[in-house]
């Protein structure tokens, strides 16, 4: 996944995430749909390829990291350390504040929703199983 290029103007400086390295709350619903969109380009993508290498009737597993709701913008712990390291980074002078802001991780982690809606969507695959497993580590 790459970052989506709505985040940035025409001289590649950032003009939605700004304050953070990735999705957060503090920048609203504009970023969480950009990150979405990119998404669903990219997987989609990926799912066309795995399309093409797939024998016919195989099966494809796939195991995804993700958020428990669409809605949910809540970091992944090791992002929001990594913030804040570089914050500390920026006011510490080590780190200039344009190379910070223009800094951004390309993760998004989907819900199983969007997962599933791309699938279908893309209709190479169907699905027979989905399983949500819960977990406390980072």
């Amino acid at each position: 996944m790459k970052v989506p290029l709505q985040l940035f103007i025409e001289e590649g400086k950032p003009v939605l995430n700004k304050q953070n390295i990735h999705i957060s709350r503090i920048n609203g619903p504009a970023m969480a749909e950009a990150y979405l969109a990119q998404f669903q380009q990219d997987f989609r993508r990926f799912v066309e390829c795995r399309a093409d290498e797939t024998v016919a009737n195989g099966t494809m597993v796939l195991e995804i990291r993700g958020k428990s709701t669409p809605n949910a913008l809540d970091e992944p712990f090791p992002i929001l350390v990594l913030a804040e390291a570089i914050a500390q980074l920026v006011s510490q002078g080590t780190v200039e504040r344009g190379k910070a802001e223009s800094f951004n991780i390309p993760f998004y982690f989907p819900a199983k929703e969007e997962v599933e809606a791309i699938l279908q969507e893309e209709g190479s695959f169907s699905i027979e199983h989905t399983k949500i497993v819960v977990s406390d580590t980072v």
